[in-house]
C-alpha cells in the first residue's frame, strides 16, 4: 500500500515498493504510469518513472494474488482486513450492535447483485446500460477498493429473476476487464431525495465531487482540506461528518474541475493519519461547506 503524508506526496512513498516482488509484472502501461506520477506531483523524469514502475508492477502483483481469493463485500471484506489491524488506543471502544436486516432489507439484498473487477473507466451510466438487459434497475452504486486499482460496484433491480440474468453476465468484458457477478450480501443504503441533483447545474457539481469513508476520527476538516487540494486541485466545498454510532468519520469533497475529482478517487487506499480512506463517486450533491479561497 502507498502512503503519502497529511499534506504532501514525498519520497517515502515509494520506500514500500522500492523492490520488485518475484513474479511482479515488468511493464505497467504508459497510462498507469501518467497517472501516478501526476499523483505524485513531481516531473516524470526517466529515473523517477523507472521508480514508480517498479511501485506499480508490486501493486499490479498484490492485485493477482488477491484476485485469487474468495469475492470481498463492501461490508464484510473490509471488516475483516479492519480486524486484522490493531486499533488506535482512541479507537478501542466497541462499536454499537447492528439490528437484524427487516424482511424488507433481506428482500433487497436478494435483488441486489455484487459486480467486482470493474474498470476505473466504466461510469455508472455504462455499468447501468450493460445491465439494462437483465431488467429494470432501480439503484446503482460504484465504489473505490482501497486494495487495487479496479473498483466494485452494486446493482439492486426491480425482481429476483433479472438479478439471476445479471449474475449470468459474469466474465463479460467491459472496459477492457472481465467482470465478476455474484449475489450480493448487503443492500445498497437509499441515498435521499433531498441531496439528489434537481437541474443541470447540480449534475455537473454532482460529477466534481467525491465521497470519502474510512477517515480517522483525529482528521480535522484542515488536514483534510490540505491533504485533497495539494493532490487533486482547488476545492470549492467539503463537508467533514461523524456521529456517536460510527469510528470513523465520511466526507464529500467538491473540487472546481470535474479532473480533481477525478485524480481523488485513484487516492483511494492512501493513508490519512493511520488508515486508507476510500474514495467512490458521489451520488449527491454538497449542501454548504463552502471553501474559502485563502484556505487552500
Amino acid at each position: 500500500m502507498c502512503y503519502l503524508g497529511a499534506h504532501r506526496a514525498t519520497p517515502s512513498l515509494l520506500n514500500a515498493f522500492e523492490q520488485p516482488l518475484p513474479g511482479a509484472p515488468t511493464a505497467p502501461s504508459p497510462e498507469a504510469l501518467g497517472v501516478l506520477a501526476g499523483l505524485l506531483n513531481r516531473p516524470p523524469s526517466p529515473g523517477r518513472l523507472q521508480t514508480i514502475s517498479t511501485v506499480l508492477s508490486n501493486l499490479e502483483r498484490l492485485k493477482h494474488l488477491q484476485d485469487s481469493r474468495p469475492d470481498l463485500t463492501l461490508y464484510g471484506g473490509l471488516q475483516a482486513q479492519a480486524a486484522a489491524r490493531p486499533v488506535p488506543q482512541a479507537q478501542q471502544r466497541q462499536a454499537p450492535e447492528r439490528p437484524p436486516p427487516s424482511a424488507a432489507t433481506a428482500q433487497k439484498v436478494q435483488r441486489t447483485v455484487y459486480i467486482g473487477a470493474l474498470s476505473r473507466t466504466v461510469s455508472e451510466a455504462e455499468l447501468r446500460g450493460a445491465f439494462a438487459v437483465c431488467g429494470t434497475i432501480t439503484e446503482c452504486r460504484i465504489c473505490c477498493d482501497m486494495h487495487s486499482f479496479l473498483r466494485f460496484a452494486f446493482i439492486e433491480f426491480s425482481d429476483i429473476i433479472a438479478a439471476a440474468r445479471a449474475i449470468s453476465m459474469s466474465g463479460v468484458v467491459l472496459g477492457g476487464s472481465p467482470i465478476r457477478v455474484s449475489p450480493s450480501k448487503t443492500a445498497i443504503s437509499p441515498v435521499s431525495s433531498v441531496y439528489l441533483p434537481r437541474s443541470h447545474t447540480e449534475v455537473e457539481r454532482v460529477a466534481c465531487t467525491v465521497y470519502v469513508t474510512n477517515i480517522e476520527r483525529t482528521v480535522s476538516k484542515e488536514v483534510l482540506l490540505g491533504f485533497f487540494s495539494n493532490l487533486c486541485g482547488s476545492i470549492e466545498r467539503l463537508r467533514l461528518l461523524s456521529d456517536a454510532n460510527h469510528l470513523t468519520k465520511i466526507a464529500f469533497i467538491e473540487f472546481s474541475e470535474r479532473s480533481g475529482a477525478e485524480r481523488a478517487l485513484f487516492c483511494s487506499g492512501l493513508v490519512l493519519g493511520n488508515q486508507p480512506v476510500r474514495i467512490s463517486p458521489s451520488k449527491t450533491v454538497v449542501k454548504g461547506g463552502a471553501v474559502k479561497k485563502d484556505q487552500h
